[in-house]
C-alpha cells in the first residue's frame, strides 16, 4: 500500500481489519477500487476534451464501444475529433482533407499547425524587419546657371 491507501489503512482502520489480509482487501477496494464497465468509459469519451494524439482516445472507444464494426468506430472517432476548438483547423480537417480514420486526421491537423505556424512567424519576422523609416541621403548636384557644384538637393527614401 502506498501513499493515502497505506495512511487510511494502518491510522483509521481497526486493528482486526489490519490483521486479516481478506478484511483489509475487502476494505481497500470498497475505498479505492475504480470501477470500469463499458458505460464508465463511454462517459469519459463523451466528456473528453481532445489533444493532438488520438491513442488514448482510441483505447477509450475501444473500451466504451467494443461491439462496433470498422467503419462505424472510424467515422465516430473522426467525428469526435473534428469537435476541434479550432474552427479553421476543424473545417480544413473535415471538409478539405476528409480523413478517413481518426489517426489520418490527427496527420493533417498536425500538418496544418505547423505549416500555419511556421508561415506566421515567417510572417511577423518579415513585418517586424520591414519597418518604415525615413533615409536621407545628400546629393552633391550640379548648378547649371553658375556652373557651380552645391549641395543642395536632399533626396528622400522612404522604404
Amino acid at each position: 500500500m502506498q501513499d493515502s491507501a497505506a495512511e487510511f489503512g494502518f491510522t483509521q482502520l481497526p486493528k482486526e481489519v489490519v490483521e486479516s489480509y481478506y478484511l483489509l482487501t475487502d476494505e481497500m477496494n470498497n475505498r479505492y477500487k475504480v470501477v470500469e464497465t463499458a458505460r464508465s468509459y463511454a462517459v469519459t469519451f463523451s466528456k473528453r476534451n481532445q489533444k493532438e494524439y488520438a491513442t488514448e482516445l482510441n483505447m477509450l472507444y475501444d473500451k466504451a464501444h467494443g461491439f462496433r464494426d470498422r467503419r462505424m468506430r472510424h467515422e465516430d472517432l473522426v467525428r469526435r475529433f473534428d469537435g476541434l476548438r479550432d474552427e479553421e483547423l476543424c473545417f480544413m480537417v473535415e471538409y478539405q482533407k476528409e480523413p478517413n480514420d481518426i489517426d489520418e486526421a490527427v496527420f493533417h491537423a498536425v500538418n496544418f499547425i505547423q505549416t500555419r505556424g511556421s508561415t506566421r512567424s515567417n510572417g511577423e519576422k518579415d513585418h517586424i524587419s520591414k519597418k518604415w523609416t525615413r533615409q536621407t541621403t545628400e546629393c552633391m548636384v550640379a548648378d547649371i546657371e553658375d556652373d557651380e557644384i552645391s549641395e543642395t538637393a536632399i533626396e528622400y527614401q522612404v522604404g
